[in-house]
């Protein structure tokens, strides 16, 4: 999602059982920025980090 709440791409709606997973985004087509990444357990807010994409 940009800085200003626009949600720019959705990875996965899916549902994951227990374990560890790794979402890959190829980002050459978003413009230079900062973005957020929000991730969600069930619907309730769960950790937004920072991302930087540079060309």
């Amino acid at each position: 999602m940009s800085l200003q709440g626009k949600i720019i791409r959705t990875l996965s709606n899916k549902k994951y059982s227990s374990g560890v997973y790794y979402l890959t985004h190829d980002c050459t087509t978003e413009p230079t920025g900062v973005y957020l990444c929000k991730m969600e357990l069930d619907g309730a807010f769960v950790k937004t980090e920072k991302l930087i994409i540079e060309k």
